[in-house]
């Protein structure tokens, strides 16, 4: 009787520690998906069943960071590491989200244990040449960010953040092939086509950076800095209907954007 139960016991246990990982998993489709809030009931119903499954804590602070509740992240990615401390991934997680919070030093003291555990994480090697950047350190960010690229050469937004690096050490021609490899991969990456707009305009070849805009705002017409920075361009070659008209459409899809507000008082009476 004692083996018996002694067996439904371990049945149970393993029954828990089963649907802990079926909610996980499920959790994490809707994760993929943007969906944070139902990403998160499923990660709780995982974590009730089993209250030590780490990769549901690991899980689950990935949904309140993509929320931007980088603090309870951290607290769900405290305690992923407290369950496993060799848990790489939770370290290049919440190192991650300190970089959300700006805190740059705590954040790459978190890569280097990710990487320190496993130095094959490209992740790792991106987020901590993210890091880098935000300390302004471009040289050491294009280190790490060339270590990713050399452990998975198609990862399209290495290519970009290594080429937003090159145009902060105003390398614009450097910036611009990177930003053509990010886009070569992912087409749809519109941080490239951003970026890459900013690069044009550096480099006074204004036409390119309004196709670069006239791109971004056919990918989503509602996003108000497309056609901010699409008047920034047409300002520039001196067309100033153009710039109002982009400007003021800026403003009216985000009645806060106050930069296009200044742009337009500066502007006064031209291109009416």
């Amino acid at each position: 009787m004692k083996n018996l139960l002694g067996a439904l016991l371990l049945v149970g246990a393993l029954t828990g520690c089963s649907n802990a990982k079926s909610y996980t998993n499920r959790g994490i489709e809707y994760l993929e998906k943007e969906d944070y809030d139902t990403a998160l009931t499923e990660f709780d119903k995982a974590l009730e069943l089993d209250p030590d499954y780490a990769p549901a804590y690991l899980s689950r602070g990935r949904a309140y960071a993509g929320k931007g509740y980088y603090d309870t992240a951290i607290a769900d990615y405290d305690k992923a590491l407290e369950l496993d401390p060799d848990y790489a991934r939770a370290y290049l997680n919440r190192g991650l989200a300190y970089a959300g919070k700006r805190d740059y030093d705590t954040a790459i003291a978190d890569y280097d244990k990710a990487l320190e555990l496993d130095p094959t994480l490209a992740r790792a090697y991106f987020g901590r040449g993210g890091a880098y950047a935000g300390k302004k350190d471009y040289d050491t960010a294009i280190a790490d960010f060339d270590k990713a690229l050399e452990l998975d050469p198609d990862y399209a937004r290495a290519y970009l953040n290594r080429g937003r690096a090159y145009a902060e050490k105003r390398d614009y021609d450097t910036a611009i092939a990177e930003f053509d490899k990010a886009l070569e991969l992912d087409p749809t990456l519109a941080g490239a086509y951003l970026s890459r707009g900013v690069a044009w305009i550096d480099k006074k070849d204004y036409d390119k950076a309004i196709a670069d805009y006239d791109t971004l705002i056919r990918m989503n017409p509602e996003d108000p800095i497309p056609y901010f920075n699409r008047g920034n361009a047409y300002y520039r070659k001196g067309g100033y209907a153009q710039a109002r008209a982009n400007w003021e459409k800026a403003l009216e899809i985000d009645p806060n954007f106050d930069d296009a507000r200044h742009n337009l008082r500066l502007l006064g009476n031209r291109g009416r």
